[in-house]
């Protein structure tokens, strides 16, 4: 009798373990890949999330990846997988959407197996160096056999990380011969995630080339939404390293450096115009002269020189009021020697310096008015400059 009451119970607790699966999950086991494609299908069209099934699916595509991973019936699956995968709880799938990764090489599978995880954004690190490789060994290959879109789908991730490699390892890619639109895809991740890295950043700015500090400006300017206090930083730090550089250079080594730098230098000024960066108002003033140089030697346009006249008057410090006096003084001897003077230049130097009220300015504007090659104009605006000095 008690055997018996035992293989009843036996058969009940088996019938009801059997039940605990739904139909669909029993005709998905024996079904074909192409059923199973149709059985998930009818799963999500239901709006029914049925998790175990869905569990299911992406075991069978992990399991059988080695065998099948170029049936377009198993991408199939494994697409309509991924597409059903519940976004409230995308961080249990962690784990195997990286493993789905390496196991599969079709773009489209591997872009948004990349877009889940950028969701999830969990840096595990065995699946990010692989990932790098993965990156590196794409952006070597022929533009015909290169996939941007899984290069793009792979940067997008690794700025989500917020890895600390990751500008390191990926700034010097721009140097590298790739496309436009593959340098434009770097510059926007980069761009993106660039406050994250300031110091790898600045650490870079003073070894790294002119090419390399346009760069670096190009990256700033695909993020319209970057801080500009932060902008402002960053090339106070990049104006720095090329006055640095050309330094004490004469004759053709200073002019190859005049010309090599004078693109980063103006819009290194304008941006530091832009935020009123008052930090780096001796650094503007240090440049001015260098601004002068580059204007005579045509590299720079009167406008541009007008910039740099504007940006000191902005900063409005005693530096950048010396630094424009200075000026007045060297245009004055030029005018005693030659007879030669800009009137628009001369009238936006007086002007700047009445805006400061520099004093220094005193002797040079008195100089002006006294000086009996200059016109009215100047005369005049001078006579006012002088009067509005502070004493």
């Amino acid at each position: 009798m008690k055997k018996l009451y035992f293989t009843i119970l036996f058969f009940l607790s088996t019938v009801f373990l059997f039940a605990d699966f739904s139909q669909e999950q029993k005709a998905f086991v024996s079904s074909s890949i192409q059923d199973k494609v149709s059985i998930l299908k009818k799963q999500i069209a239901m709006a029914e999330k049925d998790l175990p099934l869905l569990d299911m699916a992406l075991d069978f595509c992990l399991t059988n990846a080695a065998i099948l991973s170029d049936s377009t019936h198993l991408h199939d699956l494994l697409f309509v997988s991924l597409y059903a995968l519940p976004q409230d709880s995308l961080e249990a799938y962690d784990a195997a959407l990286k493993k789905l990764f390496f196991l599969y090489n079709k773009e489209e599978i591997r872009v948004e197996i990349l877009n889940l995880l950028t969701k999830i954004a969990i840096n595990e690190a065995f699946f990010t160096e692989n990932l790098y490789s993965f990156l590196f060994e794409e952006i070597e290959k022929d533009y015909s056999r290169r996939s941007n879109k899984s290069i793009f789908a792979s940067l997008q991730y690794l700025s989500s990380i917020q890895d600390l490699a990751f500008f390191n390892k990926i700034y010097p890619l721009l140097s590298k011969n790739i496309d436009f639109e593959l340098k434009k895809n770097i510059e926007e991740v980069l761009a993106l995630s660039i406050e994250n890295y300031k110091n790898d950043l600045l650490e870079r700015i003073s070894t790294t080339t002119a090419q390399e500090k346009k760069l670096i400006l190009s990256i700033l300017d695909r993020n319209p939404h970057l801080n500009l206090f932060f902008k402002a930083e960053v090339t106070e730090n990049l104006l720095r390293a090329t006055i640095i550089s050309i330094g004490d250079n004469t004759g053709a080594e200073r002019e190859s450096l005049l010309k090599e730098f004078y693109e980063v230098q103006m819009e290194s000024v304008r941006i530091i115009k832009e935020a009123k960066w008052t930090r780096a108002a001796s650094l503007v003033a240090g440049y001015f002269p260098i601004a002068v140089e580059q204007y005579n030697a045509f590299f720079i346009s009167k406008d541009e020189l007008l910039e740099v006249m504007d940006s000191l008057t902005l900063l409005a410090t005693s530096e950048t009021g010396k630094a424009l006096s200075d000026y007045l003084a060297v245009l004055n001897k030029k005018t005693e020697k030659t007879g030669l003077f800009d009137e628009e230049i001369m009238l936006h130097l007086i002007s700047a310096l009445a805006q400061l009220g520099e004093k220094t300015a005193f002797d040079n504007l008195l100089y002006v008015i006294l000086h009996e090659g200059y016109p009215d104009s100047i005369i005049s605006a001078s006579k006012e400059a002088l009067a509005k000095l502070n004493w």
